[in-house]
């Protein structure tokens, strides 16, 4: 296991704590609270999930048996990673917790905004060429294919930059699958 010094979690760090669906649980937990997460809550919310019912209904050995495993196995298998820090009774994500996003599932994505940008730049360099056949019309339509080209390259750039704020605030696909009845909320 590596340090919380170190730049990247190891590869077979990163498979091994995403083996175990409680740890894939506890990260999907931790990274939607707002606040630290008390351990007793959060083994409430995975035995509940584990289970298919409200945290209430589950008994006190249902509660027990995940409140054991996560304090003596799967929060400190985090913690070693550096990807979440245990204080007391208490969990919460590590500032390292989204690099563990690079070791899971990329959902594939139709960019609209690289065909815009195509398009935009065909259009331009044809518009170009009409233009140098009518002399009368060169400049003008020059300038329209230009501005086109530029305004098609920064609409991408744009498009680029918003879609890679919006992947990196997305949870992965493989914790966004998991209920929204195991997301803590401010009253749990």
């Amino acid at each position: 296991m590596i340090g919380s010094d170190s730049a990247v979690i190891p590869r077979d760090d990163a498979y091994e704590v995403l083996s175990n669906p409680r740890r894939r649980a506890i990260l999907h937990i931790l990274r939607t609270a707002a606040t630290p997460v008390e351990v007793t809550t959060l083994a409430a919310k995975v035995a509940a999930w584990e289970e298919g019912v409200a945290p209430v209904d589950l008994t006190s050995r249902q509660r027990k048996r995940v409140y054991v495993s996560m304090y003596q196995t799967h929060i400190p298998k985090l913690e070693s990673v550096g990807l979440v820090a245990h204080e007391g009774e208490s969990v919460r994500p590590t500032d390292r917790i989204h690099e563990i996003d690079a070791y899971l599932s990329k959902e594939s994505r139709w960019v609209p905004w690289y065909y815009l940008t195509t398009a935009t730049s065909a259009f331009a360099v044809v518009l170009f060429g009409v233009a140098s056949l009518v002399p009368s019309l060169t400049l003008s339509l020059a300038y329209f294919a230009v501005f086109l080209l530029v305004a098609g390259v920064g609409l991408s750039a744009v498009g680029g930059f918003v879609e890679h704020r919006n992947r990196t605030r997305k949870l992965p696909a493989e914790l966004s699958r998991y209920p929204a009845s195991i997301q803590v909320t401010t009253s749990d």
